[in-house]
């Protein structure tokens, strides 16, 4: 009884060990059975002695028309929250600058204009941000009209090319 005692407490203090050597021999045995198996492939196809062999070329990459890559850059939803100029940049005369980066049509059949502030979203006519309001699209001239709240005055923001 005092074995089986002694035997019991071994494999108690012992139980991690033994589970851990159980799992690697049947992850081998596992591995040997994968091995050991002959792996059929189909045959290959023989060309017949009087044809030629085929084989498929892919055409080269073609060349980017030009190196004006901001239409990737502008229309990636990862980029619609990152800031063109440094955040909290200052105009000279203590006013916050803004700028207008683009002008798109809206799905709903309108335009939106994508203007920055302290970060560049974008904005609808009649659309108020920050100390702003948007009152005026025009995509053929690329330009907007926006009232300050601030000053009282409105701006004309054309894009820069």
């Amino acid at each position: 009884m005092d074995k089986l005692r002694k035997i019991g407490l071994w494999v108690w203090n012992n139980k991690e060990r033994l589970a851990f050597g159980l799992l690697a021999i049947i992850l081998t045995v596992q591995v040997y059975r994968v091995m050991s198996q002959e792996i059929e492939q189909p045959p290959l196809p023989t060309p017949k002695p009087g044809e030629p062999k085929e084989y498929v070329v892919e055409p080269p990459p073609a060349p980017p028309e030009s190196d004006n890559y901001s239409s990737l850059v502008e229309r990636n939803p990862f980029s619609y929250y990152s800031s063109v100029m440094g955040a909290g940049s200052q105009g000279t005369d203590g006013e916050d600058n803004i700028q207008l980066l683009d002008i798109q049509r809206a799905p709903d059949g309108g335009y939106a204009a994508r203007i920055y502030t302290k970060a560049a979203k974008w904005y609808k006519e009649g659309e108020s941000f920050e100390s702003y309001v948007l009152l005026r699209i025009d995509p053929e001239q690329q330009l907007v009209e926006v009232r300050s709240d601030k000053t009282g005055t409105t701006l004309t923001l054309r894009m820069q090319p």
